[in-house]
């Protein structure tokens, strides 16, 4: 009974969804740097310390290379009133697009404070709160070393140093940003565990613009926005099957998108070793850009790996291809040794 309500609950969530246009810049793997997505993942996990990162390369029909990256770092850091904890985080993500190296980098921390409403931490609540600086920059050379146009906009009279004249641009600006999050996980029973998180990033709509004189209009020169959805369901079939749907909604002004993914999971073990391997393999969808997703991956002890790819068949399928993401994330787990007190032990006579 327990399960078909989360199921249904799962399949209410997507379906209340709509499609819109095409949102910023996002992962395909986005549960593979939780604290990217949602600051009250930090710490929200069995084990010391966590850490991962993911890289995505994508290229298109200019030979404008896209790479985004982001790394991530995060550990529980103090038990509070014997049940509850603090955790804290640490983030950095970089992307560098176009010829002309148009990018951005953000350097964050996170605290999230987890209550659990049980003794066993079957239920438990977090708030997340993320505070960071990053940076804007583009480069008037091309890093092909070509003469041409900036970005794609060839009409401009006079070449590059007419579009750079005229728009007044400067090749860098500073920022600040603030992100908060709120996160629920549910162990309902030994096989089935429900992950629901809601993110509203931007707080503070920072200075984003790279004109040297701002509009003055602030939903122009400043930061929008974003709130992002996320639900996340793992099931255990059997002692080697398991299948985990997810659904990430991602939302920034009027652009919208909604990923919906499902990976199957079959958990083996190689002769000669007592540490199981999990195979990881499944499909997605993303609905903005009309990209399939093909996931693949492993987890071997406390290492997951994954390669995703991004199979895009909508109108941009000509202009974007050979979309490629490597993930990697790793728990570490440090256990104190007990202290056992020495006993003397009598001999009887």
């Amino acid at each position: 009974m327990k399960l078909t309500k989360t199921l249904l609950l799962f399949v209410a969530l997507a379906a209340s969804l709509k499609s819109g246009a095409q949102s910023q810049y996002q992962f395909t793997q986005f549960d593979m740097n939780p604290i990217f997505l949602n600051p009250a993942q930090s710490g929200a996990y069995e084990g010391t310390y966590r850490i991962g990162g993911i890289y995505r390369s994508q290229w298109n029909s200019f030979s404008n290379i896209y790479h985004p990256s982001t790394g991530f770092i995060d550990a529980p850091l103090l038990l509070i009133a014997k049940r509850h904890w603090l955790g804290v985080g640490l983030m950095y993500a970089s992307d560098d697009a176009g010829s002309h190296s148009l990018g951005t980098t953000l350097t964050a921390i996170s605290g999230a404070f987890h209550y659990a409403l049980d003794k066993r931490y079957k239920n438990v609540i977090t708030v997340g709160v993320q505070f960071g600086a990053g940076s804007r920059s583009i480069s008037k050379d091309r890093k092909d070393g070509q003469p041409g146009s900036f970005a794609g906009l060839s009409g401009v009279p006079g070449g590059e140093d007419a579009f750079w004249g005229t728009v007044n641009l400067q090749q860098g600006s500073k920022f600040v940003d603030a992100t908060a999050g709120v996160l629920f996980k549910s162990v309902i029973d030994k096989k089935n565990n429900l992950e629901l998180g809601f993110t509203v990033g931007h707080i503070n709509k920072g200075k984003y613009t790279l004109l040297a004189k701002p509009t003055g209009d602030k939903d122009k020169d400043n930061i929008p926005y974003y709130y992002a959805l996320t639900a996340d369901f793992d099931h255990k079939i059997n002692n080697k099957l398991s299948i985990n749907p997810k659904l990430l909604f991602h939302n920034q002004t009027a652009s919208y998108t909604t990923t919906v993914q499902a990976l199957l999971g079959y958990k083996m073990t190689m002769k000669g070793s007592s540490d199981p391997i999990t195979l990881k393999g499944g499909l997605g969808y993303r609905q903005n850009g009309h990209a399939a997703n093909i996931l693949l991956g492993a987890d071997v002890k406390n290492i997951k790996v994954r390669v995703g790819y991004d199979l895009v068949t909508g109108a941009t399928a000509q202009a974007v291809k050979d979309v490629v993401e490597i993930a990697i994330h790793y728990t570490g787990k440090i256990y104190k040794n007990p202290k056992v007190k020495p006993v003397m032990v009598c001999p009887k006579y």
